[in-house]
């Protein structure tokens, strides 16, 4: 998977009696990325009142003006982006607090997050952001957060083994931490599968795992990149399997990443 894939790009006139026509465009596709009926349609409100402050305010009434709309795709994210090179804007305009026209729009009726962006001789940008919807790993019929008890160690001659993690590894990562910290871990994503999945792909993340003679995972270290192509990052996501601690897993996971860095 590529970090940001650009699905569309649309360069349009500015002019109102084609806005309906490329709203209605943007909702189809959002809905083969994965958004619900009801989200595209309130995505199209957005988009539409975020075109229309181009047409309307973007350039001089003599001026022929164009501006494009984008649509992509980013780990766990689709994005619809509005660019235009008319008249400067002042931003500051819509801020979260805002309440009234576009800025509540934007912040209320649908989006997780708004970039609006100076690309400088590019003109100015704004990103309406959505974050898709996984299922969380607690909703999976055969997780249940047992209750507090005495855990039995595992066979001391059990043979465990490490290697790195695959996307298709992410369910069992995720029920690891799971039964392990319950929802008190800090890096919520790591509760949904299909999002780590993503971001195992994108190169955003880079895990080890150790897994026992029964191909469960019981441990689990990472390494997280601000972007993909970074040579350092954050390590954390640090869990050994109550059954298994004692072996001196992590330090193990610890050293195993150190030489995958290399």
């Amino acid at each position: 998977m590529q970090n940001n894939q650009q699905i569309i790009q649309l360069d349009v006139l500015a002019k109102i009696e084609y806005l309906s026509d490329i709203v209605e465009f943007v909702g189809k596709i959002v809905i083969r990325l994965g958004l619900t009926d009801e989200e595209s349609k309130a995505l199209q409100l957005v988009t539409e009142e975020t075109c229309l402050n181009v047409i309307e305010h973007a350039f001089d009434e003599e001026e022929i003006g164009r501006y494009s709309v984008f649509v992509e795709r980013r780990p766990g994210k689709i994005v619809v982006a509005v660019e235009d090179q008319g008249l400067p804007f002042d931003f500051t305009k819509f801020q979260p607090d805002d309440n009234t026209g576009l800025g509540m729009l934007l912040m209320k009726a649908f989006a997780d997050e708004i970039n609006f962006l100076n690309i400088g001789r590019g003109g100015k940008r704004v990103e309406i952001i959505k974050n898709l919807s996984y299922d969380e790993i607690a909703s999976l019929k055969d997780i249940q957060q047992e209750e507090t008890k005495e855990i039995p160690r595992a066979p001391s001659n059990e043979q465990v083994t490490i290697r790195l993690m695959k996307p298709e590894d992410a369910v069992n990562m995720s029920r690891c931490i799971y039964r392990s910290y319950g929802y008190t871990y800090g890096w919520e994503f790591i509760y949904y599968p299909e999002k780590v999945k993503e971001l195992l792909k994108s190169g955003y993340l880079t895990s080890c795992i150790y897994l026992n003679s029964s191909e469960e995972i019981i441990g689990h270290f990472a390494l997280v990149r601000p972007n993909p192509s970074d040579l350092v990052g954050e390590t954390g996501m640090a869990v050994v399997d109550p059954r298994y601690r004692g072996r001196g897993l992590f330090k193990k996971m610890k050293l195993f990443m150190a030489e995958q860095a290399k």
